[in-house]
Formats: C-alpha cells, structure tokens, sequence
C-alpha cells in the first residue's frame, strides 16, 4: 500500500495518526474573541475598546499590556463608556494603570456613575461614607447610595439602610431602612435576611 493510502486509511479509520499526520492547532474560543475584540476597537467602537482594555489590564487571553489598556480605557471613558471610567478608576485604585494616579480614583467614579455605570455610584457613595479623598458627608454618601439602589446595586440598598438606621448627619428612618433591607433580601443578598430576622 502507498503512503498516501496508508494516510487515507489511517484518517478513516482511527482519526489521524499519531507519526506522520498532525493535527492543525485548536484556536481557542476566547483567542478567538480577542482578535475580533481588536478589530472592533480599531474600527472605533468604544464599548469593545473597554473590553479590550480590561483585557489588557489582566492579561485575560492576551498578553498584558497596562499602558496601552489604561490608554483604551482612558479613550472610552472620553466617549462616556461609564463602565471603562469605572474599570479605569479602580485600575488606579489597585495600581494596575500605567501612569499611576491615585488623585483620579473618585473623580473617575463620580464620571462613571454620571455616565450610566450605576455600581460606580455606589462606590462614590462609599468614598463620601469614609471621607476617602474627600470629607466625610453622609448625605452625599445617601444621595449616591440611593442612586445605586434605584438601579438595583442591592449593596447600596443595605448601605443606605444602615445609614437610615443609625441617624449620623442625616435623619433615622426605621421604616424606609426596613423597605431596603426586604428589597434586598428579596433579592437573595446573603446575610440581609438574617438581618431582618434579628430585627433590624
């Protein structure tokens, strides 16, 4: 028998050979999805740029590059992407963006929440809760935890009911904490319901 049917036999009947025929690499889904990550981005959609950047903050399925994901990033969130001024604000946050500028953290948020990224609002409301680079002001912290709960951030539904609880710069309000909490619990946030059951 010639080669060629050796090979052609072979490929019938066990899938391949192991000496002789090799298989032709598997690309992988998620390689596959960054190659188009790319040329999305190049054509100038800005929501795959965040994603691409993001990408290039972790080094997910690409090789990291901080410079060039805090560059993506930065671009997106010029074009009020809210989720890449989110993403940008806690690369910053956690030293991955290239410049560092930790100055930036919460006016990025503050932009993100503006922009849609409803998450970002509640940690804005957390940095005005601990007077993080800001004084510490637990109406604003309420504002922007309200905001976030309205748009279904159930940890800002329990943060807003804590402060609703304890009274400090702001009025106690038993009644609407209660409300929160159910809210939240209904939503099957861990550890609420335990709360209402204790009576809080």
């Amino acid at each position: 028998m010639s080669t060629t049917r050796r090979l052609l036999a072979c490929l019938l009947l066990c899938g391949g050979c192991s000496r002789g025929v090799q298989e032709r690499p598997r690309v992988l889904p998620e390689v596959e999805y960054v190659g188009k990550l790319e040329r999305w981005c190049a054509e100038g959609q800005q929501e795959r740029c965040f994603e691409l950047g993001d990408r290039l903050l972790t080094g997910d399925a690409i090789a990291a590059d901080p410079e060039r994901g805090t560059r993506l990033l930065t671009d997106a969130c010029k074009a009020e992407v809210g989720r890449a001024c989110h993403r940008l604000a806690l690369a910053h946050q956690r030293g991955e963006a290239l410049p560092a500028a930790p100055e930036r953290v919460l006016p990025l948020l503050e932009h993100a929440c503006g922009a849609g990224a409803h998450r970002a609002c509640f940690d804005v409301g957390g940095h005005h809760a601990r007077g993080d680079q800001t004084l510490r002001d637990l109406e604003k912290a309420a504002a922007y935890y309200d905001r976030a709960c309205d748009h279904d951030v159930l940890d800002a539904c329990v943060a807003l009911a804590d402060l609703l609880t304890a009274g400090e710069q702001l009025p106690a309000d038993p009644a609407r904490a209660r409300e929160l909490r159910v809210k939240a619990c209904r939503a099957g946030l861990q550890g609420v319901c335990e709360q209402l059951s204790a009576g809080r």
